[in-house]
Parts: C-alpha cells; structure tokens; sequence
C-alpha cells in the first residue's frame, strides 16, 4: 500500500481536530466526581491546550512551542508553560569537473552537512481583568530559556590533471547560543462554546543572548590544523506578530 505526501499531511491536519473535538466533550468534575456548569473554561482547575490557527484553518504549534498547556488557578489567573523542541538536518554535495584537451582534467568536489537541535521553556503568569462576558482580554508576563546547537561539517576535495596529489580541506564549525528572556503578552479571548476558544495574541520579548562559536579546519595532505574560538553577547528587544489560537479546554 502507498501513502502520498498529500495523506500524510490530511493525517497531521485531521489528528489535531479530532483532540479538539473529544476535549469538546470533556465536562469539568469535581474530586467526588460531580459535573459542575461552567459558563466556559476560565474557572479554578481548568487546563487548556491551545494551537496556532495558520493558513487554511490548519493548527500548529501555538507560542513556537511544541507543547502549549494553561492551568487555571482562578477564574482571573493562570499559568502557562510552552515547551519548544527543534531539530534540523541538512546534506548538500556539489562537484565540479573543468575537463581541457587532451589529457587535462580539474575536479572540485564539497560536501556539506548541517545539525541544529533546540530547547526553548517558557512560562507565563496570565491574569484576566474580566471573566463576566464572551469576550475576555487578559495580559501576561514570564521568563523563558533557550539552548541551541548548530553544527556545520563542509569537505572540499580539490584534484588538479597537473598534480595527482588530492588536496583537501576539512571546517568543523559548532556554535552554541544561550537565551535568557522577559516577555509580556497582551490579548482577547472569545468563547465559541463552552469548551473552545479563539484567541488573538501579541507579544513583546526581551532577550539576552551568549554565543560561542568554534571553528576548526584541517588541511591534507600533513594534517594541518587552526582552530578559532569567538564569543558573543547581545541584546535584543522585539514585538512579536499578532498571533490567531485555538484552544480546548478540560
């Protein structure tokens, strides 16, 4: 049996929307197991998932974060907690034949090779000013963390008609980035049903951020090698676009 990329993807939009569906479902309870009659999903022991509604209604990740999960402590007050996972890797081979008559022939040939892992964790304390209508505006403030690595591997091979000698260079470069950040939050949630929400959401995020970066390349023939170390520090401060989410609450 085949699958297309089109089943695939009709599989990632579908599975989504059936979570959302059977949360929909979901009643409140008590410890004694009771059905308690919310108006909607802000009430004391509620948790939310929530997704990031993008182009033609499909849901992803909300706050660039894998995992997205709100715990309401209040009608008023919540904490949310984002988990953010990446990983990247990449493969490029070029070559290039220069061929001269009769008997002359140059041949360059490049590999490359690109990882990049990630972890972002960021947690928000979210207060509500009003739950007493449909549409609920509420604010935010947290901190977040971030580690990622980025390693890049290139193999250049150079064989010359007039030297039979194969000439090569190895660069190994890695760099490592620490993120340490403030952001505040500010948006509007709507109740469509007792159980789902809409949101409209923008962000302001400040950051400092620590790299270091080591480079290494290695000549053949002889084994040559020179290694380089750079570090870096800086500040960044940013708005983020106005983001539309979904979220289920149970």
């Amino acid at each position: 049996m085949r699958c297309t990329h089109g089943k695939i993807a009709l599989v990632f939009r579908i599975v989504p929307l059936l979570i959302v569906a059977g949360m929909v479902n979901l009643r409140a309870q008590d410890s004694s197991g009771v059905i308690k009659n919310y108006g909607n999903g802000l009430h004391k022991g509620s948790w939310a998932l929530q997704f990031a509604i993008v182009n033609d209604f499909q849901l992803k990740d909300f706050q660039g974060a894998t995992i997205s999960i709100k715990r309401h402590y209040s009608e008023s007050r919540a904490i949310r907690l984002g988990l953010a996972l990446s990983e990247s890797s990449n493969n490029y081979h070029t070559s290039e034949v220069f061929i001269e008559e009769p008997d002359y022939r140059n041949e360059s040939i490049n590999d490359q090779n690109n990882d990049r892992q990630g972890v972002g964790v960021y947690l928000q304390y979210i207060m509500y000013p009003t739950t007493h209508s449909n549409i609920h505006p509420y604010w935010g403030l947290g901190p977040h963390l971030g580690y990622s690595r980025d390693k890049t591997v290139i193999h250049n091979r150079l064989i010359d008609g007039y030297d039979p000698t194969i000439r090569e260079t190895v660069d190994d470069n890695i760099q490592k980035s620490w993120t340490l950040g403030l952001s505040s939050i500010m948006g509007v949630e709507w109740f469509a049903g007792k159980n789902i929400s809409l949101t409209a959401e923008y962000g302001i995020l400040a950051d400092y951020i620590w790299s270091k970066n080591v480079s290494t390349r290695i000549y053949y023939p002889g084994s040559q090698r020179r290694t380089s170390e750079t570090k870096r520090n800086s500040f960044s401060f940013s708005g983020t676009a106005v983001k539309f989410g979904l979220a289920a609450y149970f």
